[in-house]
């Protein structure tokens, strides 16, 4: 992203700026976490990158193409809400891209075999989304935007709404995809321990207009233990900081 802004009509409130003068260069196979506040533009930028959007200004590239140019990198995308198909089974939500893709059925069920074992779905494959829980059905989610083996994987909030000990082990479970794919992902959260835990470097958006206004390397090692007096150290300081530049923002 090279001097991005986006804007929003907000109707009796006027117009609305999302993003000002936004740069971001993401290298391949980088896991970076986008931290901000609440309506800092956190979304807007994952949509803008996906192609779902058009900036008003400045450019996004993938690969030095735009999003959606076949030659741009592929993108893989995730919700806060894994937004399934409810009349479809786990399998025919994991193999949705495929079969846009026109793979073959036999190739189909063997990408979504390994793809569930990845995710620990083993034994879901004719389950309906009503019968998964929560984190079962962001499980579904991610394992669908991995079938096309996409070269980058948005990530908005995925686990904002379970519970601390689901979205611990869907964490782990991101990073383990993360790991076996050499994806490049961009997650973004609100929450700053979710953000110490996972990513390799963090960028820090400020209040509306959004913009970067801290960005610095997580150099612990892996698998990083939260109980640690270096996690505690490495959170206490980003979450001091955090504060301190988002109020001045």
């Amino acid at each position: 992203m090279t001097g991005v802004t986006r804007s929003f009509d907000n109707g009796a409130s006027g117009v609305i700026r999302a993003l000002d003068d936004l740069s971001l260069s993401v290298p391949e196979a980088q896991f970076l976490c986008v931290l901000g506040p609440t309506g800092c533009g956190k979304t807007t930028m994952l949509r803008l990158i996906a192609g779902l959007e058009e900036p008003d200004s400045g450019r996004v590239l993938l690969h030095g193409r735009p999003p959606g140019d076949p030659e741009a990198a592929s993108i893989g995308l995730v919700f806060q809400q894994g937004a399934l198909f409810p009349w479809a089974t786990v399998e025919g939500n994991v193999e949705f891209g495929l079969r846009a893709k026109g793979v073959p059925r036999t190739a189909r069920r063997a990408r979504v075999g390994e793809l569930l074992e990845l995710v620990g779905l083993e034994g879901f494959l004719h389950s309906y989304p009503h019968q998964l829980s929560g984190g079962m059905q962001q499980r579904v989610a991610l394992a669908r935007s991995l079938a096309t083996e996409p070269e980058l994987l948005l990530l908005d909030e995925p686990f904002g709404s379970l519970d601390t000990r689901t979205r611990h082990a869907l964490e782990r479970v991101l990073l383990d995809v993360w790991k076996a794919t050499g994806t490049t992902v961009v997650f973004v959260t609100h929450d700053i321990e979710e953000a110490v835990y996972l990513a390799e470097r963090l960028v820090v958006l400020g209040h509306r207009p959004g913009r970067i206004v801290s960005e610095q390397w997580i150099d612990l090692e892996r698998p990083r233990d939260r109980l640690s007096t270096a996690f505690s150290g490495h959170l206490l300081a980003i979450r001091a900081g955090f504060e301190e530049l988002v109020e001045e923002s």
